[in-house]
């Protein structure tokens, strides 16, 4: 049973890696756990088991298959002008082949429909956009943000360059199926629908979430008020519970609220202390250093909540408010027991239809699995 019941039959969470060995590139076309991978960040499941990662520091989406091989789906390309932040997208590979495209650090992916087509949405961090690899395999540039902090919303086409997405981060699909950015510089989440499948460029943008102002992190922002008109602290992470609440990571902030389906911003974790503490006791009066990516785990009435500083994965009981840490803080590097691993930073979270944890280990090159549900066999 590898380890998931203890002597006395007790439940044991255990970690195992997924892809990656070390941190560097290499290993298209085979064995994702043999591949590796620098400083990955955002993840996303598709339908068909398909698992997406955002290879920062390479400059690619990868997938992985259900049967564990792994491939380049976008990014890659040597363009003159990749190094340059200011270079138009038109130098970085658009309308051409994905693969053959320069990202700059990719940081969200998510798989996306046109009409009964499939695509993938990509957010580059250092390069202020919002691409798409469309059916047919090409690339283009949605949103070309700026390198400023921008307040526009409303149709793409006819802002142009007056949208403005400042180091977009997560990417997730909202319960109606528009796509939700993390506009991390601009302190706010972005709602974006494409009315016309066949026309990206229909695409709106509106603002769920922040009021383009970084609050202080020692002030908490009042329970109850408008979500558009409350302050963030640069959110990164975010993620839908099944009843259409909206759990944000506030990276600076050293938070993690929740935005209700009638739009009201409520505060969920984190005391605003950069000092990891309080398991066992109150989420709110928790220090929770940097939390990055977040997961919400309906059949068991919680999210996990991981973080950058002190790396742990910690679980927030929704009902009673009660935090505890579920992976992290120990000293094993390599897969085994969860309450014994030493995590890096935790770039991107996403549960699984089984109710087992991906997550990406930044620092170490690796997606890795927290099993929380019964394993194979078992």
């Amino acid at each position: 049973k590898k380890g998931w019941e203890g002597l006395l039959g007790q439940r044991l969470t255990v970690i195992e890696t997924v892809a990656g060995s070390k941190s560097g590139y290499g290993g298209d076309d085979g064995p994702a756990r043999e591949a590796k991978l620098l400083a990955p960040n955002g993840l996303a499941r598709g339908t068909d088991g398909t698992i997406y990662v955002a290879d920062s520091a390479n400059g690619r989406i990868r997938a992985i298959s259900p049967a564990g091989k792994i491939r380049t789906v976008a990014g890659g390309g040597t363009a003159a002008a990749s190094s340059s932040l200011t270079a138009s997208a038109d130098l970085l590979g658009d309308g051409g082949p994905a693969t053959g495209a320069v990202l700059q650090e990719p940081r969200g992916v998510l798989p996306i429909t046109f009409g009964f087509l499939s695509g993938i949405a990509i957010t580059e961090f250092a390069g202020m956009r919002l691409r798409v690899v469309l059916p047919d395999g090409t690339l283009k540039t949605l949103i070309q943000g700026k390198f400023s902090q921008g307040t526009e919303d409303g149709p793409i086409a006819t802002l142009k360059t007056r949208v403005s997405i400042h180091f977009p981060s997560a990417l997730l699909k909202a319960p109606d199926g528009a796509i939700v950015l993390v506009d991390t510089g601009n302190n706010v989440l972005r709602r974006i629908t494409i009315p016309n499948p066949l026309d990206p460029e229909s695409a709106v943008i509106e603002r769920l979430a922040g009021n383009y102002q970084r609050r202080n992190n020692l002030v908490q922002v009042a329970d109850g008020t408008r979500a558009t008109q409350a302050p963030l602290a640069n959110p990164v992470g975010a993620c839908f519970a099944s009843d259409g609440t909206l759990f944000i990571t506030e990276l600076s902030g050293h938070h993690v609220v929740k935005v209700s389906p009638d739009g009201k911003l409520y505060n969920v974790a984190g005391s605003g202390g950069d000092v990891l503490n309080g398991d066992g006791g109150q989420a709110l009066q928790a220090g929770m250093p940097y939390p990055s990516a977040v997961a919400c785990d309906d059949a068991r009435g919680r999210i996990l909540v991981g973080n950058w500083q002190a790396p742990r994965i910690r679980a927030v009981d929704l009902k009673t408010g009660v935090i505890s840490t579920i992976a992290g803080g120990g000293e094993q590097t390599e897969d085994g027991l969860a309450e014994s691993s030493s995590l890096t930073d935790i770039g991107g979270m996403v549960l699984e239809p089984d109710g087992n944890l991906l997550f990406t280990d930044s620092q170490s090159g690796r997606v890795r699995r927290l099993w929380l549900a019964d394993p194979p066999g078992n």
